[in-house]
């Protein structure tokens, strides 16, 4: 409606809205944050993607070596003025299990990982909460597992009880060999990983594993 017809009536809004809510945005402070996020919303370009062209914004996000994805980044860091580099950060054992040391999230959406069997202490791998729409910390995002964060990634997928597992990434983008396939079964100390079946369609491949974890 701003775009379109190049103004907005917040007070004849909030005054609809309070016919069916009483007390909706009724302080100083809610107000300011209304306009406050109206003018975010106006100045600050769109990140939504939408289903129908997912494949082709996806595309266009990573071609150039991820020029659009690092530019958004970047955009979005300024927005939320927050400085990424003073976030609390991982011991400097763990930060070769980052795919890109530089980009460490916050620690109030890191994922931490409960001790297992003989490992105790260490608990760091490179993956973050995400809220869904129905719940907070719904989903969890991390990278592609590499050679030395496997057995970190499965552990967090049996400990957190995770039962679908997308992959946005080729195949070739992980050298840790994360993924079962039917003649090598995985073992990671106590973790075992077997791959039941495999669903190729034209652009996605479906696997069915089994997870056995002994704890």
């Amino acid at each position: 409606m701003v775009r379109s017809c190049g103004q907005l009536d917040v007070i004849s809004i909030f005054s609809q809205l309070r016919k069916q809510r009483v007390n909706l945005v009724n302080t100083l402070e809610q107000f300011k944050f209304v306009h406050l996020v109206l003018l975010e919303s106006i100045l600050n370009p769109k990140f939504e993607i939408h289903c129908d062209n997912f494949s082709e914004e996806y595309t266009l996000l990573t071609s150039n070596n991820n020029k659009k994805i690092k530019k958004n980044l970047d955009l979005l860091t300024e927005i939320c003025n927050k400085d990424f580099q003073k976030a609390d950060k991982p011991a400097e054992i763990e930060a070769d299990k980052c795919r890109y040391p530089d980009f460490i999230s916050t620690s109030s959406a890191i994922v931490s990982l409960f001790p297992y069997g003989n490992v105790t202490t260490k608990n760091f791998i490179n993956a973050v909460f995400v809220d869904g729409y129905k719940r907070a910390k719904q989903f969890i995002a991390t990278q592609v597992p590499m050679k030395n964060t496997v057995w970190d990634f499965w552990r967090m997928i049996d400990q957190f009880n995770v039962k679908q597992i997308i992959v946005l990434n080729e195949s070739h983008y992980s050298n840790g060999n994360f993924l079962p396939t039917k003649k090598r079964k995985l073992d990671f100390d106590g973790i075992g990983v077997a791959l039941d079946s495999i669903d190729e369609a034209k652009l996605a491949k479906t696997y069915e594993i089994t997870l056995n974890a002994v704890k």
